[in-house]
């Protein structure tokens, strides 16, 4: 049977605090000091991967079968910029045109910082104000990713990696990186073949690696065409969200989040100043103190 229906309400108020927090600069942040950053309020779930495994409509699917549950699911869809414009195409609400009217569904889509971690600026917080509107679920979706950008780790509950079966190649590139903090493998559009060669070269990696906290990742086959393995992947995600609440201690997880955002704020901001001043001169070290100088006066 299923659950009753809750309403989300404030839809328009939510859609201006998340502009005006994507929009903040390192002052706004600053300037307003929490004690810590939220946990528990939500569960938060990180959807991760290689360009063109179908991760949009991967989430589209599980979504709906949350959403039959009378769950409610906020969604941040980190989407690739230009290098020249800045701007980007945001174009998950097309591959979630199944879920994207429903009430108890949001989603928002926010540009990245072409810093090559596959997030956006002002993340922590950003994630935080889907938890103060009390989403049962907060899905965080990267740009495509390659090995190196396993950041996401801290700031989420459950990392899910999304491969297909033409993901062999990048499974060797991806060995050192991102596969060591992934809590779930999805071999994603399942229907095509070579799903035993890429389960079996997954199953290699970990075995070659010891995950954190001993927690052992579980590998799904999911194709969206008949749904097949979705409430698997309800199941999994589940069983790790309990796992993390029995082993890893709510101040941890605030210190990872403060300090990842603490060295996003250093990154972006002495980036944004070399950005604006590309005609200093002088070496290395003389560039590296004005970087600083300018950092620590916020000028």
């Amino acid at each position: 049977m299923t659950a009753p229906a809750k309403s989300h309400k404030n839809r328009l108020e939510l859609a201006r605090t998340l502009s005006k927090v994507a929009n903040a600069s390192i002052r706004d942040i600053l300037d307003k000091p929490r004690k810590s950053t939220l946990t528990g309020r939500s569960r938060r779930i990180g959807i991760t991967g290689p360009p063109g495994t179908g991760k949009s409509t991967l989430i589209a699917s599980w979504a709906e079968s949350r959403l039959k549950m009378g769950k409610t699911i906020g969604v941040l869809a980190i989407d690739p910029s230009s290098p020249v414009t800045q701007g980007s195409i945001l174009g998950d609400r097309i591959r979630m045109e199944s879920v994207i009217d429903n009430e108890r569904f949001y989603l928002r889509s926010i540009p990245d910082t072409l810093y090559g971690d596959g997030l956006c600026h002002n993340i922590v917080n950003l994630l935080e104000v889907f938890e103060r509107y009390n989403f049962d679920d907060v899905v965080l979706e990267t740009v495509g990713i390659g090995q190196s950008e396993h950041r996401i780790r801290c700031l989420v509950d459950t990392v899910v990696l999304v491969l297909n079966p033409q993901s062999g190649d990048i499974i060797q590139a991806m060995k050192a990186g991102i596969m060591e903090i992934a809590d779930v493998f999805v071999i994603n559009k399942a229907d095509l073949g070579g799903v035993e060669l890429l389960e079996r070269d997954i199953r290699g990696v970990l075995d070659f690696t010891t995950h954190e906290n001993a927690w052992r990742p579980r590998i799904i086959r999911i194709s969206c065409k008949d749904d097949s393995g979705i409430q698997e992947l309800n199941t999994c995600i589940d069983n790790h969200y309990e796992w993390v609440k029995e082993n890893v201690s709510p101040d941890e997880i605030v210190n990872q989040r403060q300090n990842f955002q603490l060295a996003q704020l250093i990154s972006g901001q002495i980036g944004h100043y070399l950005t604006e001043n590309a005609e200093i001169s002088g070496n290395l070290r003389e560039k590296y103190d004005n970087a600083v100088r300018w950092l620590v006066g916020l000028k």
